[in-house]
């Protein structure tokens, strides 16, 4: 597998903003509720920029309960069961992607759920090709995680495209609540 993919014409790349410590959960949410099996999405972000907190929205999206997500920082996998299973793994403490192909990787991204992946950049060069890219940026964190972040995302493939332009279709008739959107 390699880390190249061609853009999706229809749901092209895009970003948000969203304010206040609610706002990656609350963007995530729909990524959730128009998930499909075999869908794979890759966050970057610095430390506490919102990557888990995007899952934790993922989750409640799919139907299941955010309170159950947690980082998979020192355990690398984690599993959540639903209609669509959620696979949240981490990429952070890995010492090189040979070390991420050896967790099974590949197995997760052929499974039918969804995965997601923290830390994608750190093996981009192992991620399929079709994929959504997401990374969320703190524009002016503020104490206890309130402030600014921008959501980025850049679908690679058609399907990833299908899923932004199905995202963005739910995010405005949601009119973009619960997260403060913006631009």
């Amino acid at each position: 597998m390699n880390g190249e993919g061609h853009r999706g014409g229809r749901g092209g790349a895009g970003a948000v903003g969203l304010r206040g410590e609610r706002g990656p959960r609350g963007f995530g949410a729909p990524f959730g509720g128009v998930r499909g099996p075999g869908r794979r999405l890759f966050l970057e972000g610095d430390l506490g920029a919102g990557k888990t907190t995007f899952v934790k929205g993922l989750a409640e999206g799919m139907g299941i309960d955010p309170d159950n997500v947690s980082s998979p920082t020192f355990t690398l996998i984690h599993e959540y069961e639903g209609d669509v299973p959620l696979y949240h793994l981490d990429a952070y403490r890995l010492r090189d992607e040979a070390e991420f192909v050896e967790l099974g990787v590949e197995e997760y991204f052929a499974a039918g759920g969804v995965t997601a992946v923290e830390w994608g950049d750190r093996v981009r060069e192992q991620l399929p090709p079709e994929r959504l890219e997401i990374v969320i940026e703190a524009v002016d964190a503020e104490a206890g995680g309130a402030g600014t972040r921008r959501i980025t995302f850049r679908p690679l493939g058609d399907d990833a495209a299908a899923w932004v332009a199905a995202l963005r279709r739910a995010w405005e008739e949601a009119g973009g609540r619960d997260a403060g959107a913006g631009s």
